[in-house]
């Protein structure tokens, strides 16, 4: 009696593949169709369809929404607005202290701390400037709206 070779799972499952195939002889060749579709959005607020399907899901859902990206942005403005003048009074303050320090004599410290913002200051414009050459994608164009069914002759398009 001999033995019968140990398979690995690929093979095993090529050779299982093989035989249905052969019992399949003469059966019609049948094919599955798989469609797949994907769409993709930016943006703090979504699309109007789906604040229709938010509402009939839970009524009200879309006014929550709303008031959430509101909130959001009126966040974002006082955050940016808040990091505008720190910055600025952080170099003051380094700028003040390195003037004090070259003025009491510690010129090396204090040419030091003079340098910092300035350096900052330059890496800033520096980036703003490299920003500003950079290329940009262009925007998407947006999506026509949706076709009006309407009265008859009442802004219909004429295509003579």
């Amino acid at each position: 009696m001999g033995r019968r070779p140990q398979r690995t799972r690929l093979e095993s499952t090529e050779s299982a593949r093989a035989e249905a195939l052969s019992r399949r002889e003469g059966a019609e060749d049948q094919r599955i169709q798989l469609a797949s579709f994907y769409a993709e959005y930016r943006g703090p607020l979504p699309l109007p369809e789906h604040f229709e399907a938010y509402n009939r899901t839970l009524p009200g859902a879309a006014d929550r929404i709303l008031g959430m990206a509101e909130q959001h942005a009126a966040h974002r403005r006082a955050m940016e607005s808040r990091g505008q003048w720190m910055p600025w009074s952080v170099a003051i303050a380094f700028l003040v202290s390195g003037s004090v320090l070259v003025g009491t004599g510690r010129v090396w410290i204090g040419g030091v701390t003079l340098a910092l913002p300035l350096v900052e200051f330059g890496l800033v414009l520096l980036k703003q400037i490299v920003e500003l050459a950079r290329p940009r994608e262009p925007l998407p164009a947006p999506p026509s709206p949706p076709a009006r069914e309407g009265r008859a002759g009442a802004g219909a398009d004429k295509s003579d």
